[in-house]
């Protein structure tokens, strides 16, 4: 009797299943696909934190050298303002005025108004030239048809609203007072000194302490009144 055959079976091949097979071949594409972009944000992250450091850098650096430049040229123009009062020569106010002197840089220049009818006069002195359109005045002074105390109620209130310092000082043998700070809300930096001339008020002044306060310093010490 013939043998019976048997049903054909497919011989599978050995190893994973061809689904399993393929997913395992991307897993290290997925992989690489996460290391890519981790990366790729950590470079980002870098590059703008060295950026934002590269700017703060130069700013820093800008603002520096803005600053430098700005205490330079300060410096440089009280320097100027210094080296000017080296060279004086002597105004002296009429009689009608009180007949005091006052010694000023030769490269300075001087306006003065005289009023003799009430026996006041103006003064404004700058380098090179008067500008009378000028807020801030490098060198004012003044002899006032008001006694010391009116005067000086004026600048104790500006001491009351702590815009002011307020000192004693001796001008030519004369007590007198000395005011620096606000003195008007365009002179932010300015140094006033009133000294009483019998009934009357002697005033000097700089609307700008940064520039000029040394020059307004050294001319005060050469001003002469006659009491």
């Amino acid at each position: 009797m013939d043998t019976p055959q048997q049903p054909y079976t497919p011989i599978q091949p050995s190893g994973m299943e061809p689904s399993k097979k393929s997913k395992s071949n991307k897993l290290p594409l997925i992989a690489m696909a996460v290391i890519s972009a981790i990366l790729l944000i950590l470079l980002l992250i870098f590059a703008s934190r060295a950026f934002t450091n590269d700017k703060k850098i130069n700013d820093a650096r800008q603002a520096g050298e803005a600053s430098g430049a700005s205490v330079q040229k300060t410096k440089d123009d009280q320097a100027v303002a210094q080296l000017a009062v080296s060279s004086t020569r002597t105004y002296t106010a009429p009689d009608f005025a009180g007949n005091f002197s006052i010694q000023l840089p030769k490269s300075w220049s001087l306006m003065v108004t005289p009023d003799s009818s009430v026996g006041t006069i103006d003064g404004f002195s700058a380098p090179d030239y008067v500008d009378s359109k000028i807020v801030n005045y490098p060198l004012l002074f003044s002899l006032k048809n008001q006694n010391i105390d009116s005067t000086k109620t004026e600048y104790d209130s500006l001491y009351s609203e702590k815009k002011v310092s307020r000192e004693d000082t001796t001008v030519s043998g004369i007590k007198g007072y000395r005011y620096s700070g606000e003195l008007s809300d365009k002179i932010t930096k300015g140094t006033v000194v009133i000294v009483p001339i019998r009934e009357k008020t002697f005033i000097i002044e700089t609307d700008d302490n940064t520039k000029y306060l040394s020059a307004f310093n050294t001319i005060l010490g050469t001003v002469k009144l006659n009491p």
